[in-house]
């Protein structure tokens, strides 16, 4: 029987799964009253006060830390942080319990828009932060952000959005600046997409203007 010293209860648990038992608030186990079963070398050490201290690997530590960031689990700062400051053994018994939890669940956040601008919708090629850069505007007219703004910067075939809002604001300016039709054209010529739908430019007259007929029309 192993002696491990309960992080959470303070006590004596006789197994790792004891140890996993007391973090996830289960029901009483073994503590101190289960000396009987503890080696004499163990039971003396415990009664002295002089319990080995074995640290941790660095290995073991960063893959707790992983797994702290990773599972599921309701240890609070103060348990993660005498979790952290455990033995080997009992840290061993911490990584096993978390290797058994379920992955937390990923999250998404939707970037705050900017107030609505004078921008349109569109795709817009602008000189930005001394080189050509591609973005796209978007202005929801329905839902909890109808009535605002949203741009997402264009690398290769993807769209990223720019949640600093200083710099959608600057972006923005930037684009009014150098002129919105402008820029949508600019965008057309160089990626060969039109600049308001973003739509394959494919006769030479939209390639020349950079905006497809049908956008012209409604431009």
């Amino acid at each position: 029987m192993s002696a491990i010293k309960c992080g959470k209860c303070k006590g004596i648990h006789g197994s790792v799964q004891e140890v996993r038992s007391c973090y996830a608030g289960g029901s009483a186990v073994a503590t101190l009253e289960r000396e009987d079963d503890l080696l004499p070398c163990e039971r003396k050490a415990i009664e002295t006060g002089k319990v080995a201290f074995h640290a941790p690997t660095e290995k073991q530590m960063a893959f707790l830390e992983k797994l702290l960031e990773t599972k599921e689990h309701n240890f609070d700062a103060e348990a993660i942080a005498s979790i952290r400051a455990q033995d080997r053994r009992a840290v061993s018994g911490h990584i096993d319990f978390l290797v058994s939890r379920p992955a937390k669940k990923a999250t998404t956040t939707t970037p705050a828009p900017s107030a609505a601008s004078d921008v349109p919708e569109g795709y817009y090629a602008i000189d930005f932060d001394d080189t050509v850069r591609f973005f796209r505007v978007d202005c929801p007219t329905e839902g909890k952000w109808a009535g605002r703004t949203f741009v997402s910067v264009q690398a290769s075939d993807e769209f990223h959005s720019i949640r600093n809002a200083d710099k959608r604001n600057a972006i923005l300016s930037a684009i009014e600046a150098q002129g919105i039709k402008e820029s949508m054209v600019r965008y057309g010529h160089l990626i060969g997409r039109c600049g308001v739908c973003n739509r394959t430019l494919t006769d030479e007259t939209s390639r020349a203007m950079g905006i497809g007929p049908v956008c012209r029309e409604k431009f």
